[in-house]
């Protein structure tokens, strides 16, 4: 056991509550990072287009300095978000409306990265973010469309913006901020300028629900926000105010008035750490200012100066890397998700009606498992389900009678639904999946009802389709998949079989032989640590034999199975997640469908233990976790 708290970015595993309390007493609290220190803006109008980024200290005061360039000049650039690590821009005018997204890495300085595209080109939209997703809220689209668009990215990848829902209201030039699970848009035009507050859960997606109004209609307005508060700051209606008001972001209703101003403005910056918001710039009401002024943000009052931007302008986006949706660092850490902590999944299935629900489980101590979210829809009929350590894909499946090429994907850092991540090469089910910490691996299984050996691959962190990765060495469906970092290992299947084959993983091709199980078998399960793949329970044959049979492997090597134990209530479509230490089996059928959970430790050999229950009855759904083998540990 180490002699202080590891971060909390690289922590993994569960800490004891005893070496919590010791490294308190003899070495005190969590070390803090440096976190919510700095505040950057890009980009606005100067009273051209600016590429400008600079940056000050949030917590003292001064001038600003000097950061580096977007990529190219661009104003009502709104649409700034951030995590701990990285600041992003979406979108802006150039002298054309663009889809760009270029992104910083908020330590350093430095010119700005291409990021990728938004799903239209816009201007004026508001920016989100929790720390892992990243949401577009509205912008000014064209003349035909005055921006209900919201879509969204993961920040810590690269890539193209995927649609998230609506706005209720279609606006741009918008104030919006954050906590870690709420988003919320304030404001904008057109004409008569907007009065109404949205909100969005940020961990789901879905259309933004009505929060309350402002005072008064006003366009241009900019936002800051902590945990639990957003001060709406500035805007124009029709010529700019200097008010600012707040609400309590996890409630609804309308704004209270909160303070002034320095002057009237519209278009300026702002971002926060969380205690202290900084606004910047902004036309105030003709001039450009480089004015830069901060509150409070859990008090109420006027501001005060802080000191200057680099370059007077508006119509720019400040980020932070501790603002109000970014979680700080905290001691305690028995409360707190963190990635590759043990938390499995069932996704889908039939109880025996079909399911869109995931359940969730923690890996580590024993219980029945709690509702997470929703699929996009439901995925009966044994879809794919595969992960990496924050993310969780269930690909395929039937929705009876028609097969699925959908995705869909869901973020493990707080509970919420799932979203469409693209489609497999062809419709699918009866389909398994593995993979490491990058690339998802996924057996097809049945296509249009014959079994097929073709192998899609996806990588985690990038949205899109399925590509084409090699062929299994015998065609066959429900191939159960396993994995270690290098290598995904399928056992047994249907046409009723004893084949385990395996492929390497960050190289696309064909399956190679791995050796044989201890009996021929459908339907079966498969989990694994980073050195043992294990394949449990299944059909032995069309009449509903069922399977108590435990198999293991050792997935660096190549050779037949070994006997590992049994399954206390044998049964076949049971689905798994692991972690580098136990294997839970959650639900299936013997004649009919259970909600069973067992589970073994995988470096020894025994038979199963209860776990506890799944939520209801289910079978023929998908399981992953954050933590299996084929993640580093």
């Amino acid at each position: 056991m180490a002699t202080s708290y590891p971060r909390r970015d690289s922590a993994s595993g569960i800490w004891k509550i005893s070496d919590i309390t010791s490294n308190i007493k003899n070495y005190g609290t969590w070390p803090q990072v440096n976190l919510g220190a700095r505040a950057i803006y890009g980009g606005g109008r100067d009273p051209g287009n600016s590429n400008v980024i600079d940056y000050v200290n949030i917590v003292s005061s001064g001038n600003a300095a000097d950061f580096g360039d977007l990529t190219a000049a661009r104003a009502y650039l709104h649409s700034g978000l951030s995590s701990q690590t990285r600041g992003v821009w979406g979108g802006g005018y150039t002298p054309s409306v663009v889809n760009t997204i270029d992104y910083i890495t908020m330590a350093s300085v430095g010119n700005a990265t291409d990021f990728g595209d938004l799903s239209a080109a816009r201007i004026g939209a508001g920016g989100i973010c929790d720390g892992t997703r990243g949401i577009f809220a509205g912008g000014w689209v064209s003349a035909g469309d005055k921006g209900q668009i919201i879509d969204f990215i993961e920040v810590a990848s690269t890539g193209n913006a995927v649609d998230f829902g609506d706005m209720v209201v279609s606006r741009h030039y918008v104030a919006a901020a954050n906590n870690a699970t709420r988003g919320v848009v304030a404001g904008g035009s057109p004409g008569p300028v907007q009065v109404s507050i949205e909100y969005v859960t940020i961990g789901s997606i879905g259309n933004a629900s009505d929060f309350g109004d402002l005072s008064q209609g006003k366009t241009g307005p900019t936002g800051v926000g902590s945990t639990t508060r957003v001060v709406w700051c500035g805007g124009e209606q029709p010529s700019p105010v200097n008010e600012m008001e707040y609400i309590t972001i996890l409630s609804s209703g309308n704004v209270t008035d909160f303070g002034d101003l320095s002057a009237n403005k519209v278009h300026a910056m702002g971002t926060d750490n969380s205690t202290r918001g900084l606004i910047g710039g902004g036309n105030a009401p003709t001039p450009l200012v480089n004015v830069l002024e901060y509150i409070t943000i859990a008090q109420t009052g006027d501001v005060t100066d802080f000191g200057d931007l680099t370059v007077a302008r508006s119509a720019g986006a400040g980020v932070s890397n501790g603002h109000g949706g970014l979680e700080a660092f905290d001691p305690d850490v028995r409360f707190d998700y963190i990635p590759g902590s043990g938390r499995g999944f069932y996704m889908g299935g039939e109880t025996p009606t079909y399911l869109n629900v995931i359940d969730f489980i923690h890996i580590p101590t024993l219980g029945n498992s709690s509702d997470f979210g929703d699929l996009v829809s439901v995925k009966g009929r044994e879809p794919a389900g595969l992960s990496s350590s924050t993310r969780g894909i269930c690909a395929g499946g039937n929705t009876s009678p028609t097969r699925l090429a959908t995705i869909d994907a869901f973020q493990f850092t707080s509970k919420g639904n799932a979203f469409d991540f693209g489609d497999l090469a062809s419709v699918a089910q009866d389909s398994r999946g593995a993979g490491s910490a990058t690339r998802g691996v996924i057996n097809l299984g049945d296509v249009s009802d014959s079994a097929s050996n073709v192998i899609n691959h996806i990588t985690f962190t990038t949205a899109g389709n399925a590509s084409d990765f090699g062929d299994l060495t015998v065609a066959r469906k429900n191939a159960a998949a396993s994995s270690s970092p290098t290598r995904m290992v399928s056992g047994g299947g249907y046409p009723y079989t004893d084949v385990i084959d395996y492929v390497t993983i960050a190289s696309a091709g064909d399956a190679s032989d791995f050796g044989d199980l201890t009996v021929a078998r459908n339907q079966v399960g498969a989990g694994s640590s980073e050195i043992r793949g294990i394949v449990f329970a299944g059909a032995l044959a069309p009449d509903g034999t069922v399977s108590n049979t435990i198999d293991y492997v050792t997935i660096a090597t190549t050779g037949d199975a070994s006997d590992f134990g049994d399954v206390v209530s044998a049964r076949q479509t049971v689905q798994d997640a692991s972690n580098n230490t136990r294997l839970v089996m959650m639900g299936g059928e013997n004649g009919g469908i259970v909600n069973i959970m067992e589970y073994v430790t995988i470096a020894t050999t025994s038979n199963t233990t209860d776990f506890g229950d799944l939520s209801s009855v289910k079978s023929t759904g998908a399981g992953c976790s954050d933590s299996h083998g084929g993640l580093q540990h």
